[in-house]
């Protein structure tokens, strides 16, 4: 299995761009591993919220191709086609979308993806949420208001066991955020990271994981025992095993 963990691998954000990011060699690296013609599934955060599902389709079916990527099927496992699960040695890539973690980590329990996953052999790309999902013990920073504060809220559960590597996606955008009084780093992640760590990683950064070793290319922090130093630049990559 390829393993691509990506904070946001687009360029929606970036003013006068389209397509995906090349900053870090993403796009070069993901055609020497996703074939042409290529079938990809998209497994939902939210089974239930079609709009954010309709624009993940959107999202892969038009920024894919602007790279040069060619497409013959784009599908999405979603509430009414949770049967795909049982089919995902049919696609080429496999994308776990972005959202709200603990809401994906349900859906991933529901459709069984921990064990279903392990008969693919293909190319599994995480997006924001669909990369924190994939840890072995999955760190779901808090982010909806009054998640912080509340004690019934798992901040440790468990995830598909893909990577040992617990991430932090948008990083540079988290950094600016307050939550129920908190920076959301400063005060939650930081705190959170006493006797274990964390990967920053900003948007356009990602973690290739190939024959079984991590490599981060571009931007990312690492974040252990509350304190957080920075560990690449964009357009650098450095091993993390």
């Amino acid at each position: 299995m390829i393993n691509y963990l990506t904070s946001d691998p687009g360029t929606s954000y970036i003013e006068g761009k389209s397509g995906l990011n090349d900053d870090n060699f993403f796009v070069e690296n993901l055609k020497r591993h996703l074939s042409e013609n290529a079938k990809i599934l998209i497994i939902s955060s939210d089974p239930y919220n079609k709009e954010m599902n309709d624009g993940n389709v959107r999202f892969i079916s038009e920024e894919f191709p602007k790279s040069g990527f060619s497409l013959t099927k784009v599908d999405i496992c979603d509430d009414g086609h949770r049967d795909l699960v049982k089919k995902l040695c049919d696609y080429d890539l496999i994308v776990l979308a972005g959202g709200h973690v603990p809401t994906e980590s349900k859906f991933f329990n529901e459709i069984n993806l921990y064990d279903e996953i392990r008969k693919y052999n293909g190319i599994v790309m995480g997006i924001s949420a669909g990369t924190m999902n994939q840890a072995e013990i999955v760190y779901a920073i808090p982010e909806l208001e009054g998640e912080s504060i509340d004690s019934d809220y798992k901040r440790f559960i468990p995830g598909l066991g893909l990577t040992h590597v617990n991430v932090i996606p948008h990083f540079q955008w988290l950094k600016t955020l307050t939550l129920d009084g908190k920076n959301m780093i400063e005060d939650i992640a930081y705190e959170d990271s006493h006797g274990k760590q964390f990967i920053g990683v900003v948007d356009g950064a990602y973690i290739l994981i190939e024959n079984g070793k991590h490599t981060l290319y571009g931007e990312g922090y690492l974040i252990k025992d509350g304190i957080c130093r920075k560990i690449c630049n964009t357009g650098d990559k450095i091993c993390l095993d």
